[in-house]
Parts: C-alpha cells; sequence; structure tokens
C-alpha cells in the first residue's frame, strides 16, 4: 500500500522535465609563453587523470621542426607543471599525437616517429608525478626493412593492466593490433583479423574494457563489405563478432571509440538519421553486436562532425563536433549526453568562439571537468588552445540521477531510495522519510532547475 501512494503521489504531482547547464567555463589553457612560443596545433590531444591535465602540440618546433611537445597542467589550479619532450626528441616526429593517462602515467602516442623504421611509430611512457620518461614501446616485428611504416601509436586504450596499441600500417595497411604489459612493457599478443587485407587499416580505432577490445577499419573503397568494427576478447584476443554498417561500403564507420557498462560507443562523423550527415554516437551491445540507439544533436547540420571525438566518465558521454558553426565557419562545439536517458544534457560553445577555433578537435571528462581541444588557427590564438570546464551534473534537490535534467529518471530514483529507507531521499532534513519530503520532492521537482 506504501509503494502504491508513494508512486501515485509523486508521478501525479511532477510536471514536464527542464535542462540546466552543465558546464561552466573556467579557463583557456596556453603553453607558457603564450603566443609567443612555438607550440603550433596546441590542442591536437587532451587527456585528464590522476589529477593532470595533458595537452599535446604536435608541431612544436622548440626541439626542431615539428618534433612535438606535451604541456601539463594541475588539474586543480590549471597551472602549467611540466613540459615533456621525447628523450630521443627528432624532427617531423610530431610527438603527442595521441595522449592517455592510466594509472599515474601519461602515454603518448607518436605514429611518425622513425627510429626504428620511417614513419615506424612509438608510445613513449613516462610518470606523471616525477614526469620521467619510463620506457619507449615499440612492437616485437617492426625492422627497418619493413616494407610500409607501421604508424604505430595512431590510437591507445588501457584497462587493467594492459595497454592496446594501433599498427594501422602493419602488414601492407591490413594493420594490426597490439597489446602490452602497462607496467613492463612487455609484448602480449598481436591481434589482426582473420579477413584481413592490404588497405582495410585495421585498428583504426581502438578501445579496449570490460575484458573487450574493438577495432575498426578503414577498408579499401573495393571492398564491398566497406569498413567495420572487429571485437576480441582482451585475455585471448578470440575473435568474438564483427560489427558492419547497415550501407555498406561506408569507409569511415566509426571515428573514435569508448566501452563502458557492457557497451561499445562509437563516434560516426556520417551517419544522420534524417540522410543529413550531421554525425552520431552510435551504441552497441558488445555482448551481441546489435546497435540500441544513437545519440544525436537535434540542432546539428550537415557536416558538424559530432562524434569525431568521444569521452565517456561517470554515466556521461561528450562528444566534439568541431566542425560546427555557431559563430562562424568551423568555430565548433561539444555536446554532453546522458547515458541513461539517452538526452543532450548541454551543449557547450566557449565564450571566446570564433570562426576556425575548431573547438572539439579533441575531448577528455573525468569526474566533473571536461578538457577541450581547440587546435585551429584564429585571430586570438594562433597556435592553439584548450578550454577547461567545471561540469555540475545535478541542477537541484531533486535531480536525483544528477543529469542536470529534472525528468522521469529522478522520480524513479527517488522513490526507489524512499522505499529503501535511504536517507539521501530526506529532503527536508529531519531524519525521517515521510509525506513531507514526498511533497518537498514534488515542489522542488516542480519549480526545475534554475
Amino acid at each position: 500500500m506504501v509503494k502504491v501512494f508513494v508512486c501515485a503521489a509523486v508521478i501525479a504531482g511532477v510536471s514536464a522535465s527542464v535542462n540546466a547547464q552543465v558546464a561552466t567555463e573556467v579557463d583557456r589553457l596556453f603553453p607558457v609563453g603564450g603566443t609567443d612560443a612555438n607550440a603550433f596545433e596546441f590542442g591536437r590531444a587532451s587527456a585528464i587523470g590522476d589529477g593532470y591535465i595533458a595537452v599535446s602540440s604536435p608541431d612544436d618546433d622548440s626541439m626542431g621542426s615539428y618534433t612535438g611537445a606535451v604541456y601539463l597542467y594541475d588539474a586543480l589550479t590549471r597551472v602549467q607543471v611540466g613540459k615533456l619532450i621525447a628523450s630521443d626528441a627528432a624532427q617531423g616526429a610530431q610527438f603527442g599525437e595521441q595522449l592517455l593517462i592510466h594509472d599515474g602515467k601519461l602515454f603518448v602516442g607518436v605514429p611518425q616517429e622513425e627510429t626504428v623504421q620511417s614513419f615506424g611509430g612509438a608510445v613513449y611512457v613516462f610518470d606523471l608525478q616525477s614526469q620521467s620518461e619510463l620506457m619507449k614501446i615499440v612492437p616485437s616485428d617492426m625492422t627497418p626493412d619493413s616494407k610500409f611504416g607501421f604508424s604505430f601509436g595512431e590510437s591507445l586504450s588501457a584497462s587493467n593492466g594492459k595497454l592496446a596499441v594501433s599498427a594501422v600500417g602493419s602488414n601492407e595497411f591490413a594493420g594490426a593490433l597490439y597489446v602490452f604489459d602497462i607496467e613492463t612493457g612487455d609484448e602480449l599478443m598481436k591481434i589482426s583479423p582473420a579477413d584481413g587485407v592490404q588497405n582495410d587499416l585495421f585498428s583504426r580505432p581502438v578501445a579496449m574494457g570490460d575484458g573487450y577490445i574493438a577495432a575498426g577499419t578503414r577498408a579499401d573503397p573495393n571492398d564491398a563489405t566497406g569498413s567495420s568494427i572487429y571485437i576480441y576478447s582482451s585475455t585471448t584476443g578470440e575473435e568474438l563478432r564483427r560489427i558492419t554498417p547497415e550501407v555498406l561500403n561506408t569507409n569511415f564507420f566509426g571515428e573514435d571509440f569508448e566501452i563502458a557498462d557492457g557497451l561499445l560507443y562509437v563516434g560516426d562523423i556520417f551517419c544522420g538519421d534524417t540522410g543529413v550527415s550531421t554525425g552520431c554516437v552510435r551504441i552497441f551491445d558488445l555482448a551481441t553486436g546489435d546497435e540500441l540507439g544513437r545519440l544525436v544533436d537535434p540542432d546539428g547540420t550537415s557536416g558538424d562532425d559530432l562524434g569525431r571525438h568521444i569521452s565517456v566518465s561517470n554515466g556521461k558521454l561528450v562528444a566534439g563536433a568541431q566542425s560546427d558553426r555557431p559563430n562562424g565557419i568551423s568555430s565548433g562545439s561539444v555536446c554532453i549526453f546522458d547515458l541513461q536517458s539517452g538526452s543532450i544534457i548541454d551543449k557547450v560553445v566557449p565564450a571566446s568562439s570564433e570562426p576556425f577555433l575548431a573547438f572539439g578537435h579533441s575531448v577528455a571528462m573525468h569526474d566533473d571537468t571536461l578538457v577541450v581541444g581547440a587546435q585551429g588557427v584564429t585571430s586570438t590564438a594562433f597556435i592553439g588552445s584548450a578550454f577547461v570546464f567545471d561540469l555540475n551534473f545535478a541542477c537541484s534537490a531533486a535531480d536525483f540521477d544528477g543529469s542536470g535534467d529534472l525528468n522521469f529518471f529522478d522520480v524513479s530514483r527517488f522513490i526507489e531510495q524512499f522505499l529503501a529507507g535511504d536517507l539521501a531521499a530526506d529532503l527536508n532534513g529531519d531524519g525521517m522519510l515521510d509525506i513531507f519530503d514526498v511533497s518537498d520532492f514534488i515542489d522542488t521537482f516542480n519549480a526545475g532547475c534554475p
């Protein structure tokens, strides 16, 4: 009887959902030296975690033309605390093409590094606290006489003590995926699809988590099956299934991948439910390969490039749309989605938005902080920049799922906690759960988000 009463009272009393602003811009990062620094294309890649923000500048020429560098910032104060350069920095290497922070380490993908072979690539590993270079990882079968450059390091992912690294140029551009032990750098396995062919560019991109590895292809236009996503066991390397787009010969199916809670999120810049290529994020069940849904920008327009780069944290997903035009051509935007409801909860445009900013070229989210790279050449930042946002997902005391949107999910969560005797539902703070808390919830919900 209590369940029926509480549910009926809450559901009958609440009104339509209301959205709130989730992201608040708190800083815009430049490398120390500002526009006088030689940090061109600053913002190409970004990462956040373990108390640090990392932003790359692959065209940095402070050690020689296009040697590259990665700038480190304190995530709380946003003060620059270091600049990382490869111990064997070389012209043209473009150090910092990819970044990953995991378990107190920074992994830097450098697919154009040429110590072993031309465009062979490498991954450099740094300790974040000491900023010391720990190791340099290259695949065991990369040799100077390899016919084509491996481009090792174009995509990185880590999970459960392992590092997955792409090598799209391996096997005459059929591509391969390598898995390493994060602590030792030991190579654990090499993965290639059984049906791989030249120019597939397998392993671009790659994601690892929940016991799976997902790797995409950029298929040869002459291959009628087009591009695909291969799913493997991260333990054995066994191929479990292959996901293909509904439209064959789609040669760019998946620009960026993320894995969370048994689902694969695929940034697809060419998808569009209305026939217009606005871009979207497609959601797949890793266990079955079934497509479960899509995250879209309802205000998106053709050519926005939504989904070129994505990041997932705490039930939220951010997707960059660097070619969106909120303030002129390629000014860019970022969409924030709630993964429980599938709804967009904020669309982020920086205060200093302007044409060619390319805001959203890289995105990285961790807990309540979002970092967005903007590598574009503009009148105010010809070397690029990175923006930092504080994220506040809970818009009021009634926002029980912390999504920044008051809707049925908050009603459901309140009811669950109330019936379970959880004092999180004690909205009037009297130490008891009663009809007064139900009344306060209804009033707070109907007041909406500020």
